[in-house]
Formats: C-alpha cells, sequence, structure tokens
C-alpha cells in the first residue's frame, strides 16, 4: 500500500514538471533604436522572476519564457517596453529614446553640444527647476542647485549685488565674481554712487536685476578652463550663461504667472533695556548727567520700560513681495517669436526701502534657408530701488541695521525728555543731546537717500 502511495506521488510530481517544462517557449528576436541601429546590451527579463538576458552586440536576444508570460525590454536613455508573449516564439522590438534625453544639451561658450559628449566641469538649471518655487530673483534660483557655486547677500537690500564664487575665492585683492552672459552678451553690474562711501556694496545692482526669472530657458554653470575658451580671462572665475526663451512650435499661446508673499523678521537679538542701559551708564559712565546727578546719585527712572525702544522693532517691518509675468510664444514654419512682460515689486521688511522693476522684452529669429538663421532680442527695464546704508562699512558709516544693535535704547522725544526731567535732569542737559547729530537708526533710514532709477535697453 506504501509503496503504490510513493509510486502515485512521483507521478504527480512528474506530470507537474512536465508541464512546467512543456509550458516554456524559446523566444528570439532582435532589439533596434528608433533610427534602426541594432542596440547592444538591452536586458530582457520575464515579468514577476529575476530571469533575464541581454542583447548582443547584434542586438540579437534568446531567452525561455512561459508562453502566457511578459516579456520587459530596457535600456539607459530610452522608454522601458512591456510585451505579452501570447504565445509567440519571435518578438522583435524598437525602443522609443526618452523625450528629455533629446533635449538634454548645455549651451557653452561657442554653441551647444551633447552633454554625454562634454568634457568640461558645468552645472545645469532647467525651466523645471525654475517652476518649482516662486523666485524673486536669479539668485534664488541657483542658490543651493549648482555643485562649487557659493552665493552671498552684500547688504540685504532688495535688488542689491550678491557675491558669487565657483569654486572658492581666486584672488585676495582682485575680484573673484564670475562672468555673466544672456544670450551670447557678457553683462556687468552697474554702480551708481549714493554717498557714505557705500556705493562699493549698498550701492551697487546686480546684474541679474534687469532679468525677468520667466523669461529663462536655461542656466549654465561653466567651471573650468572652458569658460575661458571665447572669453579669455573674463571668464577665469567661471562664467553663467543664461538662455532665454524663444518661440516652439506647437507651444503657441499665452503665459500669464503671479504670486504674492509676505516676509517678516521672525527672531531678534537680545540687546539692552533701558533699565539695563541706566545700569551700565551708572556703573561704567559716573559722569553722563543724563543717568547720575553732580554729587553722584544714580538717577531713579519709575517709568524705564516705557522710555525703552527696541530699535530693531522700528526699523523691520512685514514686507510684501509680489510679481505679475505675461509672456506670448509662437513659430510658423520659418519664424519664431516670444514677447513677455513682468512687473515685480519687494517691498522689503527693512524700513524705508523698496525695489520695483519693469521689463519688456521682444525676441524675433526667422530661418531664411537650412544654413542662414537671423534672430535677434530687445528688453528694456526700468528699476527705481529706494535703498539705504545697511551694512556701516566696517564703522566707516552708519548703516541701518548695525544701528538698531548698538544705538542707545531710548528716542529722545518731547515724551522721553519729560520722564528724564521728573528724574531730575535739567532741561539744558537734555538740550545738549537731543540738539546733536542723531544717531538713531530711523533718522538714518529717513535721511540718508539712496534712490536708484534705472532704464536701461
Amino acid at each position: 500500500m506504501r509503496n503504490l502511495t510513493f509510486k502515485s506521488l512521483l507521478f504527480v510530481l512528474f506530470t507537474l514538471i512536465s508541464n512546467m517544462v512543456y509550458s516554456q517557449t524559446q523566444i528570439k528576436g532582435k532589439v533596434i533604436d528608433d533610427t534602426n541601429f541594432p542596440l547592444p546590451g538591452v536586458t530582457i527579463k520575464i515579468d514577476g522572476t529575476s530571469v533575464g538576458t541581454i542583447t548582443d552586440l547584434a542586438g540579437n536576444y534568446m531567452i525561455n519564457a512561459p508562453e502566457t508570460g511578459k516579456l520587459i525590454f530596457s535600456f539607459t536613455g530610452f522608454e522601458k517596453q512591456i510585451v505579452d508573449i501570447a504565445g509567440q516564439t519571435t518578438i522583435n522590438i524598437q525602443l522609443k529614446p526618452l523625450e528629455n534625453t533629446l533635449e538634454d544639451v548645455i549651451v557653452v561658450g561657442y554653441g551647444t553640444q551633447n552633454r554625454n559628449n562634454f568634457t568640461g566641469s558645468v552645472g545645469s538649471v532647467q525651466t523645471d527647476a525654475l517652476k518649482e518655487k516662486p523666485i524673486s530673483n536669479i539668485e534664488e534660483a541657483l542658490q543651493g542647485r549648482v555643485t562649487g557655486l557659493s552665493i552671498s547677500s552684500t547688504g540685504g537690500q532688495p535688488g542689491g549685488a550678491t557675491k558669487m564664487n565657483i569654486r572658492g575665492i581666486t584672488s585676495v585683492s582682485g575680484s573673484s565674481q564670475p562672468l555673466i552672459v544672456v544670450d551670447g552678451f557678457p553683462i556687468s553690474d552697474v554702480t551708481t554712487s549714493g554717498g557714505g562711501n557705500l556705493e562699493a556694496n549698498s550701492s551697487q545692482m546686480s546684474s541679474f536685476s534687469y532679468i525677468n526669472p520667466d523669461d529663462i530657458q536655461s542656466i549654465e554653470v561653466l567651471k573650468d578652463a572652458s569658460a575661458t575658451a571665447i572669453y579669455g580671462n573674463r571668464g577665469a572665475n567661471g562664467v553663467i550663461m543664461i538662455t532665454t526663451k524663444s518661440g516652439k512650435k506647437g507651444n503657441s499661446g499665452i503665459t500669464y504667472s503671479s504670486y504674492y508673499g509676505i516676509q517678516e523678521m521672525k527672531k531678534r537679538i537680545e540687546v539692552m533695556s533701558f533699565a539695563d542701559y541706566a545700569k551700565y551708564q551708572q556703573t561704567t559712565n559716573p559722569t553722563n548727567r543724563l543717568f547720575t546727578a553732580t554729587d553722584g546719585t544714580p538717577r531713579v527712572f519709575p517709568d524705564a520700560d516705557l522710555m525703552n525702544v527696541n530699535w530693531q522693532d522700528q526699523v523691520y517691518r512685514r514686507g510684501i513681495t509680489q510679481n505679475h509675468s505675461l509672456t506670448l510664444q509662437g513659430k510658423s514654419d520659418k519664424t519664431s517669436f516670444a514677447f513677455s512682460t513682468s512687473y515685480n515689486r519687494n517691498k522689503s521688511v527693512l524700513m524705508e526701502t523698496d525695489f520695483k522693476k519693469f521689463t519688456n522684452r521682444v525676441s524675433v529669429d526667422h530661418e531664411f534657408s537650412k544654413r542662414v538663421t537671423i534672430g535677434g532680442n530687445i528688453t528694456y527695464s526700468n528699476i527705481l530701488n529706494i535703498g539705504k546704508p545697511t551694512d556701516g562699512r566696517e564703522g566707516t558709516a552708519a548703516g541701518v541695521v548695525i544701528s538698531s544693535l548698538i544705538a542707545k535704547p531710548y528716542k529722545l522725544d518731547m515724551n522721553t525728555q519729560a520722564r528724564f526731567r521728573r528724574a531730575g535732569v535739567p532741561q539744558s542737559i537734555l538740550d545738549g543731546w537731543a540738539n546733536g547729530i542723531s544717531d538713531d537708526p530711523d533718522d538714518i533710514a529717513n535721511n540718508t537717500k539712496m534712490d536708484k532709477r534705472i532704464n536701461r535697453l
């Protein structure tokens, strides 16, 4: 009985194995690309298993697979295809290149090259990256996106110049700023004197201020010797190449984009209160008659909290940023065009500062023949930059931001003078302080003009 049962199990197992072997079929075929060129090294895998093979140098393959299974064809740079076997013994496949690899070209000084064929060091920022978040200037789009590119603000004002270094500082005394090139034309910073020896930083405007971020198609950062191929020693610190949009066939239409945002300075640096400042003056400077009487008695200020001023709360406000952009693009068989207009405003968190920019751009290209294409673009920018000294220039001039941290924590207005008189301070002493040169941050902001109005074509 046991022998019969064992023989029965062997028969069932043999039948199952036979069926599995019988259901396997040999499949062969060839894999080519969109130009009918054989593709070697294409991976062919049976769906749901780890069984697979690859094509030979002629693009041919052979694999054993279930008649009812599926084959997965995959290759770097090409779209993956999944094919039902359905009893077929010969399956030929034509793989299609991925669209993004067809357009994966970079702009260099002497034209464009396929990224795979380019041997230099380059970083790229494409249009999709610029759309990920609202940006009011191009520096925001570049920051943190290109390896080796360091970006820092020089003064904190909207529209102000930034310090950019590619692969570190290259000179101790000279400039390390990279060359900015827009559609093949180098541009430079525009400096206008605002007085107070601040023109080297606070009065300098960024080269990017004249460009509408929505007009940008791509940004390429050339980091090595290839940057000097066309621009010579001007490209020794690297080159940032910006390509603007042009008309595209099939994408004709109007695009409108806008955003509105609010900016706030939430964090404050801890500074002395009026009460702490009074004790400090009485201890370290007992001859200051605002806080110590002539007999050396410290004055008492019962309304110290009402006299206190935190200048950071006075110079910082809620900022507003907004941008509106309208773009029209189109292309016929021979002619492509693009028109854009934009308005950008950044009323920053620093009091008495404002930045307004209005730009217009027209670009037209016409193909006269397969070898001759002529085009051009015109850009007009109108900028109003209301700025204030911010950094202090290492103590040679007062800056609003620095003054908000080191200024005395009170303002000698009529109410404060009355409270000083109650503490025993003679009016003659108060007049001497009130009639002196004010170093209050709000007075610096209100009385120092660094406004710039620029029209650029």
